[in-house]
């Protein structure tokens, strides 16, 4: 059985094999890919004519307008494009998840 020697200036963390190490990596990678293709398939769809405008799009670009405006407060009027207002709780949710964007209703 041969053994791999490595150089002694890296660090003994370096020299050891960490499978830990390697998963982590291996699925920060794979769900940064999985992200890109999801926003890519997102824009596609509100590119294409099939899209109906609905609130959330609405939210989105109004938002966007927030973000490209330049303010020091972008970040709290992008934010509030997105959230719900409201302050009294629902009786019963509409759903399971979020919408992504304040119906407005």
């Amino acid at each position: 059985m041969t053994t791999l020697s490595f150089p002694a200036r890296l660090p003994a963390s370096a020299r050891r094999w960490d499978p830990g190490a390697l998963w982590r990596s291996w699925l920060a990678a794979f769900t940064a890919r999985r992200r890109r293709q999801a926003d890519r398939v997102i824009l596609h769809h509100l590119r294409s004519d099939r899209c109906d405008a609905d609130f959330r799009l609405d939210a989105f670009k109004q938002a966007m307008k927030h973000l490209s405006d330049g303010k020091p407060e972008r970040a709290h009027n992008v934010l509030l494009s997105l959230s719900d207002p409201t302050v009294d709780p629902i009786d019963t949710a509409p759903g399971k998840g979020a919408v992504g964007a304040w119906p407005g209703r």
